[in-house]
């Protein structure tokens, strides 16, 4: 690379040093830039970001699995029997949303940024039908002997009615969401015993939800 410093003709040592300091300036903030707009983001396809202690936290929706909210699939899939606020679930071999049952067996999922979490969802009735979804907030957790190996959390989620047919709904759910695990590794996690733990807060009430005990199962 040229030094363009000769052919301006700068008339004193000084006035040379101050236009290098300058220019290095100058060039540490484009580097700089440059590094800003390589730098990678999480994407809503793929795991949540984790922090340092293994945290998930989403500041937007939380992240589609699959598009379980065409109307033909909606349509196709029965109303889930709901006998509380809130439950956890997950999808059936129809993208249905089924209820999930005590010492359900939770299949270990690896996603395509390298991490692992397993797919949950949520559902919810209300006493009286609306033609919009209600805000909802939730944190859930898979818990093994007290710690927390996996958490996933939203403040803005899209939620689906489960009723598409009726132009008012007291059915809603979430889509499919990773709970991502604190280690990619997936041999930590297979084989244990744990628990789904989650709280909600839906129209400004905190609903603690009952522990649901699981299995977790090596990924195929």
């Amino acid at each position: 690379m040229c030094d363009v410093s000769y052919s301006l003709g700068f008339d004193s040592p000084r006035a040379l040093a101050v236009y290098n300091a300058m220019r290095s300036l100058v060039l540490a903030a484009l580097l700089a830039c440059s590094a800003c707009d390589t730098e990678t983001s999480p994407t809503a396809a793929g795991d949540a970001h984790a922090d340092a202690g293994g945290d998930v936290l989403a500041t937007q929706d939380a992240p589609v699995l699959r598009d379980t909210s065409d109307v033909d699939i909606a349509l196709a899939c029965e109303v889930p029997a709901i006998t509380q606020p809130v439950v956890l679930g997950r999808d059936d071999a129809r993208w249905c949303f089924e209820v999930l049952p005590a010492d359900a067996m939770l299949t270990i999922v690896r996603g395509i940024q390298g991490g692992i979490h397993v797919e949950v969802r949520l559902a919810l009735t209300l006493a009286v039908a609306t033609p919009e979804a209600p805000p909802i907030e939730f944190e859930v957790e898979v818990v093994h002997d007290g710690s927390t190996i996996a958490r996933f959390a939203s403040s803005l989620v899209h939620l689906q009615s489960l009723r598409p047919a009726n132009s008012a709904s007291s059915s809603w759910a979430t889509a499919a969401f990773p709970v991502v695990f604190a280690s990619a590794d997936a041999s930590l996690y297979a084989a244990l015993p744990a628990e789904l733990r989650a709280r909600v807060v839906l129209l400004e009430e905190a609903i603690d939800l009952k522990p649901v005990p699981v299995y977790l199962v090596a990924p195929p």
